[in-house]
């Protein structure tokens, strides 16, 4: 199943090694690092969104990516991924290996889980729906 998501090739010739040391100061993917690299670029220009986006379910975000791709990347099992895609409550650890290749940081992925597995305790909750 092919990557949904939009994706840009990009010449980085002379600032890999720079943009791979912010990525491992972060512990995040070198794709992961680079959007937020631009993202910060938008913002300082005025020309990125600060408010009014509605944050993603945790299953849209994982449903976003091809499942093997996100495994790897995040160094999750595949079957993690899946049971996240299909609703169930990721965990402490899931999120902190999603935080690494996701465009959200682990406080907005505390904040998505909480959402949406309100009343889900302990990791064993599923959403509804």
């Amino acid at each position: 199943m092919p990557s949904r998501r939009d994706r840009l090739n990009v010449d980085i010739n002379g600032l890999r090694g720079i943009i791979q040391q912010l990525a491992d100061e972060d512990r995040r993917s070198l794709s992961s690092m680079v959007r937020i690299l631009i993202e910060e670029g938008l913002r300082a220009r005025g020309k990125y969104p600060q408010s009014g986006l509605e944050l993603p379910t945790m299953a849209s975000l994982v449903k976003a990516w091809n499942f093997e791709e996100l495994a790897d990347e995040a160094r999750l099992p595949v079957e993690r991924i899946e049971a996240i895609a299909k609703g169930e409550r990721p965990t402490d650890d899931d999120l902190i290996a999603l935080g690494r290749v996701l465009d959200l940081d682990t406080a907005q992925l505390l904040e998505i889980r909480t959402r949406d597995f309100k009343g889900a305790g302990n990791g064993q909750g599923r959403k509804n729906g």
